[in-house]
């Protein structure tokens, strides 16, 4: 995978990868590009922080905004790639960071998708990515969740087997009723 990753990155594109270990990914990527692994693009204002001190910015940067934070990134003018792991726990306050990243010549997004029912703020967004794994990727949507399938199933078998045995409760319950009004008629009928 990183061989594929490699191919990518000198044509400046961003990378899509779908159910992949990036931080294994990460360790082994040998450039001499500064690089940086979140965990989670929901990092913010910290995992920014970390962008900077990537390239080699030692300075306090933590009283800047990110708006800052961003434009000194876009300053320095340096090749980072940023590895973003669980990418499609991706909000629309954090789109707006990753949209300025993503636009910034320099930056290389190689981000990872982990779930398979995932839901993106921004479809759009994520077609501009170039998906290495795209057999995969494409194959997540027609996986069947049969989980729910199951606990249908489960609770339909469980309810009718209740229901047998309510019936069958039921069953004794008229019988009883029955022979008791048979019983009452039949003593109304000798008292009178």
């Amino acid at each position: 995978m990183n061989a594929k990753i490699l191919q990518q990155l000198p044509k400046n594109n961003h990378i899509l990868l779908y159910q992949q270990d990036l931080q294994a990914i990460y360790k082994n990527h040998k450039t001499q590009t500064a690089s940086v692994y979140l965990i989670s693009p929901k990092e913010g204002k910290s995992g920014l922080l970390k962008i900077l001190q990537s390239i080699g910015m030692q300075d306090s940067y933590k009283s800047f905004t990110i708006n800052q934070i961003l434009n000194e990134i876009r300053i320095q003018n340096k090749e980072i790639h940023i590895f973003i792991d669980n990418f499609e726990e991706l909000t629309k306050r954090e789109l707006r960071y990753y949209k300025q990243l993503f636009e910034i010549g320099h930056v290389s997004l190689i981000v990872n998708i982990v779930s398979d029912n995932a839901v993106f703020v921004d479809n759009d967004f994520i077609r501009q990515f170039v998906i290495l794994n795209e057999d995969f990727y494409e194959n997540r949507t027609e996986s069947i969740n049969v989980k729910y399938t199951i606990l249908i199933v489960l609770c339909v078998f469980i309810f009718l087997i209740f229901l047998k045995m309510q019936l069958g409760i039921l069953n004794i319950i008229v019988s009883t009723l029955w022979f008791t009004f048979l019983m009452y008629r039949s003593f109304y009928y000798i008292m009178h």
